[in-house]
């Protein structure tokens, strides 16, 4: 499902990702989808938990400040 509702935000954007459509294009009823999760923002949080887990965290060299800069940068902060 969560896969499912990244690909529908990849193509589309995240305005595109309803309950509905989900369960649309996993040939399901969307009432069937409601005892995975309880809304659509609980969905929204799995799929930011899913994107943030395709991506590897970086690698420490023991260097204090090395490793924070490289955590900053690959939590998005510049």
């Amino acid at each position: 499902m969560v896969g499912t509702a990244l690909a529908i935000a990849d193509a589309e954007g995240l305005e595109a990702v309803s309950m509905r459509r989900v369960a649309s294009e996993l040939s399901s009823g969307t009432a069937s989808l409601y005892r995975y999760v309880a809304n659509r923002d609980e969905l929204l949080d799995l799929m930011i938990d899913a994107a943030q887990g395709e991506s590897e965290l970086p690698t420490l060299s023991g260097d204090g400040r090395a490793d924070l800069a490289a955590v900053a940068r690959y939590m998005g902060f510049r």
